[in-house]
């Protein structure tokens, strides 16, 4: 088994309590993982800055599950984290910026992005649920930044959905199929973060991925009883 170290980040107290939930789902992460991990068809993409973080979410519940994922998966990839300066980790959660799978240009420029942002944003079809996360990949294939957009007339479980996909994305997973269960997805996030992590230096990244998954599931299937 792997261990982690390291300390959260934002929320610590947040963080804790969450933990402690993502340790009671693990069996059932299992048995997700043992059936779907390999028709899931995951992408892998390695973050390639240093992370500078802008939250801006008003739903205060949302933004403290948010802060609590966020720090916990940072600690398992071990980023270098800092909030302040030019973001290139931005989350925004506020009504009426998605409607009708239309993101508004207007009330998405209210942030300070530019008109430049805001019209890749609009052209993408990412907005379908009433959010997404959007991804600019530098020409070494890494994410330089990320943006996730959610609107805050969205039903709170799919808000969680929506944020908790959307970290895992920024991180460098994307699934062509997002599991039913957020807490699922969830952990399979996090222990691509210690793939991540550990593959980091590796030339070949995505394959190097790929292997330490795979040996990372071998190790919780055994130490669950599930070999």
């Amino acid at each position: 088994m792997t261990t982690v170290g390291g300390k959260c980040f934002v929320l610590e107290m947040g963080c804790s309590i969450l933990m402690r939930k993502l340790i009671a789902v693990y069996s059932a992460m299992l048995l997700f993982i043992a059936t779907d991990y390999a028709s899931a068809r995951s992408e892998f993409f390695k973050r390639s800055e240093d992370i500078s973080i802008r939250f801006e979410i008003e739903d205060r519940k949302l933004g403290n599950y948010i802060k609590s994922y966020f720090n916990i998966i940072t600690t398992f990839h071990e980023s270098n984290v800092s909030a302040g300066g030019l973001a290139n980790l931005i989350i925004l959660e506020s009504e009426g910026l998605v409607a009708n799978g239309v993101l508004d240009g207007e009330k998405v420029r209210s942030f300070g992005l530019s008109d430049e942002v805001v019209t890749e944003l609009q052209s993408s079809d990412t907005w379908a649920s009433g959010c997404g996360t959007y991804l600019y990949v530098n020409n070494s294939g890494y994410i330089a930044s990320s943006i996730t957009i959610i609107d805050g007339s969205t039903p709170f479980h799919v808000k969680v959905n929506c944020s908790v996909v959307g970290v895992g994305k920024s991180f460098g997973l994307s699934l062509s199929t997002t599991p039913e269960s957020t807490q699922y997805y969830l952990m399979y996030a996090l222990i691509y973060a210690l793939a991540s992590r550990a593959c980091g230096t590796d030339p070949l990244y995505r394959s190097c991925v790929e292997s330490e998954l795979s040996g990372f599931i071998s190790d919780f299937s055994a130490v669950f009883g599930m070999q």
